[in-house]
């Protein structure tokens, strides 16, 4: 969690951590659906690795902001940026087809 900035954990929510129930593996697309402020993007970035992808999903353009400065952030302490954000909603997904963990 240390690679996570304040401001991310600041808007968490706290609903649970799906990063730790999944079986995350190097290397995978991992689609987050309502990303908010990305926590478990970077949680999941970290378990993937620099040949992984995390595409965040989220309709509120506030969190998308925070989340996309804070990508930035956590992509300078990890050494890699594989987090991305966009905006949309669970019913019409803007990702091409890729495996749905959580």
């Amino acid at each position: 969690m240390a690679h996570i900035p304040n401001e991310v954990l600041d808007v968490s929510y706290g609903c649970g951590n799906p990063a730790a129930l999944a079986d995350i593996k190097e290397g995978e697309t991992i689609v987050d659906l309502g990303a908010g402020g990305g926590i478990d993007c970077f949680i999941a970035a970290k378990k993937l690795g620099s040949e992984g992808r995390v595409i965040g999903i989220d309709m509120t353009d506030e969190m998308l902001e925070k989340a996309r400065e804070s990508a930035r952030k956590v992509a300078k302490v990890l050494g890699y940026d594989i987090v991305e954000f966009r905006a949309g909603n669970i019913m019409e997904l803007p990702v091409e087809s890729v495996p749905l963990i959580w």
